[in-house]
């Protein structure tokens, strides 16, 4: 007889669940062991070991004749290893004084990295010889201080071409998760602007290090290996430096910007934009007073180049090409011009009050006559404008390799109901038949589109890379001149075109930039704006028959343009004449010269 017949039910109960559970721990071993081993074995190894980096040299950036436009320089750089650390406060007031860094400052260092014991923290950057001296002298004494070397971004021409090339910084968060690469780490310096931030994963380069086994206590046990840093990858930029230097002469002190394109390729020879910084402050610790005073230039880090603005009358080429190709008007056509347009209540003025009397189309815009591009946009109307625009590659990023590049705005009727929520007017085409109003144009924009006119097919993507190289000089890249578009006029309208372009220059508006030696093709441009003094734009091409450049000058709140900016442009027309057309025929006869067959 059974002494506790009540507890059999439990009793198979219990061995039920106790056989669950052993069940549920054996699958749980097999997942680990099996499924998940070579993750938990991978965080093994992370933890039993540590790389003390190496950082590796970004690559070098030249010009296109292979002038150095960013190098690099080592410096010695001070850390911290709390793992090494055997007496704190000995080694803090030692490292302070040597270092002549507050105490406090070391002690929030440690405080606020959330580094694992052997992580070394950075305290001091580009140290002196003598204090390097001085702490390899006590290394004994000050375990937990160590001297590493690091290479530093050098740009030798300092502000200059600084928003072509750009800045490097310390990674951040967002930095590693918009770039989803397993080779960005916190710490590592990466390209924050320009072709520094486009070409980053060329530049940048493997990082290498000494490899240390740690103890389950975060102490350095043994050496386990070391790995050679690899060097980032070599560019070659189309700009030209003495070019570049040149265009920013020319510019000054002006708030604007002035670029130069061969418009047989899309190759940017020169981008300036003003005011600027200097790169070379972002490559160590930041000093403050330094910033301050950056910070009281308006809008330093804005590349105006890329930016949008009103586009005023360097847009009165869209309107004739539009005018010419849709029968809206003829070159033979007459109008007359007494200094204002009506329309209806509104009167619409022209730059010359008195009146540019009767003129033709093609002398319409040689003399730049508002009057006659009013009644034109009034003609044409919004739809056949915008279409223009857009084949031009207005209201579109040209496809620059530059960061933050602007698209503009080319309006019409729906654009204006969805944004503005109002109708489309008569006075709104007038104004976009001289490139006012709503319209908004980039200066990387027009020197494409007249680029496009001197050659009369073509529109390409401006390009500043040439090519990239290994430190051996084999080819890993080489740029092939990409066309986006075409000239959306036939080559009869299209000579018409250039032919008023070239009267800008001869007599016109633009005889300000006029060389006889270099006969350029142009328009003046002088944009309307409510925040204060016009802006001042002068776009043209060079030489008229066979052209070679094409130059955007532009100028904020800069006034007329057919005396600012037309003058920029004749400093750089004559500089590229000089230097760039009879420097390079010099050098050819005088290697004929010197060749005895040719």
């Amino acid at each position: 007889m059974d002494k506790f017949p009540g507890l059999d039910p439990y009793v198979k109960i219990f061995r039920v669940v106790l056989l669950l559970l052993f069940l549920v721990l054996a699958l749980r071993l097999w997942y680990l062991q099996s499924v998940k081993n070579q993750a938990y074995l991978r965080l093994a190894q992370l933890n039993a070991a540590h790389t003390m980096p190496v950082i590796a040299p970004r690559g070098i950036i030249y010009d296109r004749y292979g002038k150095v436009l960013v190098g690099n320089r080592a410096v010695f750089s001070a850390y911290l290893v709390q793992s090494e650390i055997r007496d704190r406060d000995y080694l803090l007031n030692r490292t302070s004084t040597l270092l002549k860094v507050p105490k406090d400052h070391l002690v929030k260092l440690l405080k606020a990295k959330k580094a694992r014991p052997f992580d070394p923290i950075l305290v001091k950057d580009d140290l002196s010889l003598d204090t390097v001296a001085r702490i390899e002298e006590q290394k004994l004494q000050l375990s937990g201080l160590i001297v590493n070397t690091k290479p530093v971004r050098v740009y030798p021409g300092k502000s200059l071409a600084a928003h072509v090339l750009g800045y490097i910084g310390e990674v951040t968060a967002q930095d590693i998760e918009r770039s989803g690469s397993i080779n960005i780490r916190s710490g590592d310096l990466i390209g924050k602007t320009g072709v520094e931030k486009i070409y980053d994963q060329y530049l940048r380069g493997i990082n290498g290090g000494q490899r240390m086994e740690i103890e389950s206590y975060g102490k350095p046990t043994s050496i386990r290996g070391y790995s050679d840093s690899q060097p980032g990858k070599n560019l070659t930029l189309t700009i030209d430096l003495e070019l570049q230097k040149a265009c920013e002469a020319s510019l000054g002190q002006k708030p604007g910007a002035v670029i130069v394109i061969d418009p047989n390729n899309g190759e940017v020879l020169a981008l300036a934009s003003y005011p600027n910084y200097d790169p070379n402050i972002f490559s160590l610790p930041v000093d403050p007073k330094v910033w301050t005073a950056l910070q009281k230039r308006a809008q330093p880090f804005l590349n105006r180049g890329i930016a949008a603005y009103p586009a005023g009358s360097v847009f009165k080429s869209v309107t004739l090409s539009a005018a010419l190709e849709k029968g809206f008007s003829s070159v033979s056509e007459v109008f007359n011009c007494p200094g204002f347009y009506k329309l209806g209540a509104r009167t619409a003025k022209c730059w010359k009050t008195s009146g540019h009397g009767r003129l033709n189309l093609l002398e319409g815009l040689v003399q730049s006559c508002n009057v006659v591009f009013y009644g034109l946009g009034k003609e044409i109307g919004p739809e056949i404008l915008r279409d223009f625009a857009s084949s031009y590659g207005l209201g579109h990023k040209t496809g620059i390799d530059l960061p933050a590049e602007a698209a503009g705005l080319v309006p019409d009727p729906q654009w204006k109901k969805r944004v503005l929520k109002e109708s489309w007017y008569p006075g709104d085409s007038i104004n976009y038949g001289i490139g006012q109003g709503f319209l908004w144009v980039t200066p990387i924009q027009m020197a494409n589109l007249y680029a496009s006119i001197a050659n009369g097919k073509d529109r390409f993507e401006p390009h500043l890379i040439l090519s990239i190289r290994d430190r051996e000089g084999q080819e890993e890249f080489i740029y092939k001149p990409k066309a986006i578009g075409s000239v959306p006029v036939s080559d009869k309208n299209l000579s018409h075109i250039k032919r008023a372009l070239r009267e800008v220059v001869a007599r016109g508006t633009g005889r300000f930039a006029e060389i006889a030696s270099f006969e350029a093709a142009g328009k003046t441009g002088t944009a309307e704006n409510p925040a204060g003094a016009a802006h001042a734009w002068f776009v043209c091409y060079a030489p008229y028959k066979e052209p070679r450049i094409a130059v955007a000058a532009f100028v904020e709140h800069g006034g007329h343009g057919d005396t600012v900016t037309a003058q920029i442009a004749k400093e750089v027309l004559n500089w590229y004449h000089k230097y760039r057309v009879e420097g390079e025929k010099e050098k050819e006869d005088a290697g004929k010269e010197n060749n005895p067959l040719s």
